[in-house]
């Protein structure tokens, strides 16, 4: 087996946005409009996440962050919440389309969760982690290999 199991989405759920820094996870209900914020760290997650189990959720939406997220989305998956990471370029785009110039923490949770709500993208399995460490390694072999290449054809 090389994931974890899809998660169960409640289409008449809540979408949540979480907007993720090093540091601090902004948060955001779009049905509810409620937002608050936490740490980005082991005590955060879990209180965020009890917190969230409470709802029906149709999904929780972050952005890969290069990796500030990982944390949250593997604690999604254990516990079965309904956990998406899309790419930033693809929220900045419906941002802008929307006509969402700002940019606050605040304002890209709200944003992240509205893209959750209007656009609907569905869970997926999340890789188990030795695959997510492979994956990860791959640019950096790759980029070593550019390398070689160019110092061989300097000689």
């Amino acid at each position: 087996m090389n994931a974890i199991n899809i998660a169960y989405s409640d289409p008449s759920g809540r979408n949540v946005g979480i907007d993720v820094g090093s540091q601090q996870l902004d948060i955001f209900i779009h049905e509810l409009g409620k937002h608050w914020s936490t740490e980005n760290s082991a005590a955060g997650i879990k209180q965020l996440l009890s917190l969230l189990r409470r709802y029906k959720l149709a999904r929780i939406l972050v952005e890969a962050t290069g990796g500030y997220e990982r944390q949250l989305v593997e604690a999604c998956a254990v516990l079965g919440l309904p956990i998406v990471f899309v790419q930033p370029m693809q929220v900045r785009q419906y941002a802008k389309a929307q006509g969402w110039m700002a940019k606050t923490d605040k304002l890209d949770s709200t944003v992240i969760a509205s893209f959750a709500a209007v656009m609907q993208p569905e869970p997926r399995a999340i890789p188990w982690k030795n695959v997510r460490t492979f994956k990860d390694l791959l640019p950096r072999k790759r980029q070593l290999n550019e390398m070689r290449t160019q110092e061989l054809n300097r000689h």
